[in-house]
């Protein structure tokens, strides 16, 4: 077995010997985790909760396990995976040329059959993937795009967003604004507010971070698709 992980990774004392024997216990040929993101300011925290939930919608966790679905995914940060599925897949010299070389290694062991699961262990893997508000969009500018599969799907995606996590407040403040709203309208856009932030409520409990931080959704994602 070999172990891949970056510097600023922080695993708990089971955190190895867990991961090992889950993996051996499905058959898998490696493992990634999907840790706990520890954002120190508000502007960072702002923005990575909308791209971590993106990138974690985008990419569910059932179907990246499930060898009969197309969907590959693996988080870079750590991966353990057997020495000769490392060597058979070419290593990471293969994907060097590749954006997110994790994504692209997984892909490419997706289409020859080497199965790389991936886990959510809050309690066993923290990171601290950036510091600034800065420092989240410049990471994750160029790996949207990559990730997303170009820059025309990027703008989609994008788009994708904005129709359900800030037009709906657009339209409610606007329906407000003009005073005399119409009932249907008001209710339509309220009932997408809500929804729209019981989604950024659900992803704070997913990244620990604070749960009032869904009332500033609207911002935080019109801030990511500008």
């Amino acid at each position: 077995w070999v172990l891949f992980l970056d510097a600023d990774v922080r695993l708990a004392p089971p955190a190895l010997g867990a991961a090992l024997t889950e993996t051996q216990r499905r058959g898998w040929d490696g493992i990634s985790l999907w840790g706990t993101w520890e954002v120190p300011s508000f502007g960072a925290r702002l923005l990575q909760s909308v791209v971590g939930g993106f990138v974690r919608g985008a990419h569910p966790i059932p179907r990246v396990n499930d060898p009969s679905k197309p969907d590959a995914f693996l988080n870079g940060q750590i991966l353990l995976i057997r020495r000769d599925a490392m060597r058979a897949l070419g290593g990471w010299e293969s994907v060097r040329t590749e954006v997110l070389e994790d994504v692209a290694l997984a892909r490419r062991a997706k289409k020859r059959g080497i199965r790389i699961g991936m886990l959510r262990a809050p309690e066993l893997m923290r990171v601290v993937p950036y510091r600034s508000f800065g420092e989240v969009w410049r990471g994750y500018l160029k790996n949207f795009v990559a990730g997303a599969g170009g820059e025309w799907r990027a703008l989609g995606a994008a788009a994708a967003i904005f129709i359900a996590s800030v037009l709906p407040f657009v339209v409610l403040a606007s329906e407000i604004a003009h005073g005399v709203p119409s009932a249907l309208r008001l209710i339509a856009s309220a009932a997408a507010c809500a929804a729209a932030v019981a989604y950024r409520a659900g992803t704070a409990k997913l990244f620990h971070h604070p749960a009032g931080d869904a009332l500033l959704h609207p911002f935080a994602n019109a801030a990511f698709v500008a």
